[in-house]
């Protein structure tokens, strides 16, 4: 064959060697053509079930929020967590429960660190919307009878009273506050009958000490000793070292 008729283009073809690029990347169009339809897919995944997460997500922001401020406050970053349980409780909760865990231990931490003016607000927010939080109650009452707001401290010791329901410990705490807020007012009597009954509820409580000190005062000894013997000796806690102290003090008149 001349060279000629090799080039004749009635002559089949020569025959072409297999191109490895081409085994080894996909024509651009069938790529194409597979990115779109991924594309697509996630898109309507996204359609389905992006708003769905969006507004889960976005109901959680304040439960995650308080979490953090919980964290911070744990690892000694005072300022940081008040300034988060602040900004939590501006937002939404999943959880009831996450809001009102998140504005009692918001009181609780402004209690500890003796900011005990701005914790009332908080903890008294906490109670209008969770009315039957036992402890919020007790750090409600701590709380006023700080800042010596006696009035309200009457009302909040009966509610917590009311909440505490079989808890006799709870009631006893009640008592004792209900106690000190009469005191405060100049109503010893009502005092003395508020622990006398917050004795009776628990012997071992705080309203033990105050009315056998309240009973001393007035020259009722047998009766406050009578309370006093019921504090064991080995019972810690300064109501129980003054109760004990008091105890020696009548006993060796």
């Amino acid at each position: 064959m001349s060279e000629l008729d090799a080039l004749s283009p009635d002559s089949p073809a020569p025959a072409v060697a297999d191109d490895p690029f081409a085994a080894a990347f996909p024509p651009l169009a069938a790529l194409a053509g597979a990115a779109f339809v991924a594309l697509t897919a996630v898109v309507c995944l996204l359609a389905l079930f992006g708003q769905s997460m969006a507004e889960r997500m976005s109901s959680r922001v304040g439960d995650i929020e308080a979490a953090r401020a919980r964290s911070l406050y744990e690892a000694g970053l005072v300022e940081n967590a008040i300034a988060s349980y602040q900004k939590a409780l501006g937002m939404k909760f999943d959880d009831p429960n996450q809001k009102r865990w998140a504005l009692r231990r918001f009181g609780e931490l402004l209690l500890n660190e003796k900011r005990t003016e701005d914790a009332v607000p908080i903890l008294k927010e906490c109670l209008t919307a969770f009315p039957d939080d036992l402890p919020a109650h007790e750090l409600y009452c701590q709380a006023l009878e700080r800042v010596g707001k006696s009035g309200e401290l009457v009302d909040a010791a009966k509610a917590m009273f009311t909440v505490a329901k079989e808890n006799r410990g709870s009631q006893c705490t009640a008592k004792f506050y209900l106690g000190c807020a009469w005191e405060k007012l100049g109503k010893t009597d009502e005092a003395l009958a508020a622990w006398i009954e917050g004795q009776a509820l628990d012997p071992k409580g705080r309203c033990t000490y105050r009315a056998a000190s309240l009973l001393h005062t007035r020259g009722d000894d047998p009766r406050a000793l009578d309370m006093l013997k019921k504090v064991p000796d080995d019972l810690a806690g300064s109501d129980a070292d003054a109760a004990r102290a008091l105890r020696k003090e009548i006993e060796s008149i």
